[in-house]
Order: C-alpha cells, then structure tokens, then sequence
C-alpha cells in the first residue's frame, strides 16, 4: 500500500475570512502580515491576493469589528425615527469603542459589508417613511455617522492613549486654560472654565444626539410636500 503523492508547490488555502480571523486573534499592536501568516501557515506572498500590506490588513479587521457590532442593531424595531436615529447613531460609535487601537484604521466608506448595510437601510426606510425628504435622509446619514465615529475615537483617545488624535480637543483644552489664567477679562467664559474638567464630558454624546434628533425634527416640520419628488 502506498500513499497517495503530495502535490508540490501548492499552499493552504486562504481567503479574507480567514485571515481577518487570523488576524482577530493577534494584539493589534504586534499584528502584522508575516505574523498572520505564519498563523495560516503559509508564505507571508499568499496574503498578498488579498490584502496589500499591514495598513490594508488592520483596515479589515477594523472594519470587521464594525460589521459585527453593526449586525446586532436592529433599528427596524425602533418604535419612533427618534429612537431609530440613536439606536444607530449609539451602534457607530460603540463599534468604534470596540476596536480599540483599531479605530485609527477604520474608514467608514470602506465598511461596504452586508451586517454593516443592513440597519443603515433600515434607518434609511424608517426616515422615509417618516416624511424626510431623499436629500435630508442622506444629509442626516453623513452627520450621525461622522459624528459618532468622532466621538468614539475621542473617548478611546482619552481613555486608553488610542484613537485618533483630534487636533480640536488638545485646542480647546488650551484655550481653557488660557481663559483661566485670564478670567477677569472674560466672566462669560470665566463660568464655562470653572466646569471643564479633563476628558470628555460623559454627557456630551448624549447631548450631541439630542441636538441632532431636535434639528431633524425642525427639518421635517419644514417639509412641503411635492407630489412625485423623489429628492425634494
């Protein structure tokens, strides 16, 4: 009996889903492509079919930490548009906490997965169907998504030294303290002084959605009605 001839020159075979697991199971700090590799098991070129080099392949696993956190929203079931715009706009920005030191990596535009589409065509149907115009839904979509994805980056930055690192709050921090060494001259600004403390504001993001949620309610109540305009 003999056995069967291996056949030479032939590597394991890999595809995305594979190495993004690979990858998921490595420290983000010490992740790199011949670290996935050798994991798989294979040569460090095999993963050159289908990412290019360490930044493409950090850019997947951000993205597929998005797409799980994303695949577990369901904003059809939101009761009101209301409660459907903070269900998603909380979904963003908590995937964004949820990478981690990932979340420098992550660019929204590149998170085309279905788990990732589905509960922004939902949000997209329930404004809808709430009476937003086209025009003001797609508006709305960029506004949400970018403002939780700052502020997810914003409170990793100050809580664990990741994150991007938004030019705008080390600004505002030093503008504070100027305005405290220069308090007389300024008693307006004296009194917001007097309450900024380190870090962000545990408030702030809830605030932000409120102010988001009471503009869209403005736009709608704007809304005049064109009978076959599709993109008012």
């Amino acid at each position: 009996m003999t056995d069967e001839p291996r056949r030479r020159g032939r590597p394991p075979l890999v595809d995305r889903a594979r190495i993004v697991a690979a990858a998921r199971a490595i420290p983000a700090e010490t992740l790199t492509m011949q670290v996935v590799a050798d994991a798989l098991g294979v040569d460090r070129k095999t993963l050159n079919y289908h990412v290019s080099d360490r930044d493409g392949l950090l850019e997947l696993v951000a993205a597929d930490v998005f797409a799980e956190v994303m695949a577990r929203l369901d904003v059809a079931r939101a009761g009101t548009w209301q409660e459907a715009v903070r269900v998603y706009a909380d979904g963003v920005r908590a995937a964004v906490l949820q990478m981690g030191p990932l979340a420098p990596h992550f660019h929204l535009q590149h998170a085309s997965l279905g788990a990732t589409l589905r509960p922004v065509d939902d949000l997209i149907q329930v404004l809808l169907d709430s009476g937003f115009p086209v025009r003001t839904v797609a508006r709305c979509l960029r506004s949400i998504s970018s403002q939780a994805t700052a502020s997810g980056r914003d409170a990793l930055r100050e809580a664990t030294g990741t994150g991007s690192r938004d030019p705008g709050v080390s600004a505002s921090r030093a503008q504070v303290a100027v305005l405290r060494q220069a308090a007389d001259d300024f008693p307006a600004l004296r009194r917001l002084a007097a309450i900024d403390e380190p870090g962000i504001d545990p408030g702030q993001w809830g605030f932000e959605v409120d102010v988001c949620i009471a503009g869209l309610a403005q736009q709608l109540d704007a809304v005049v009605p064109v009978v076959g305009d599709d993109n008012a």
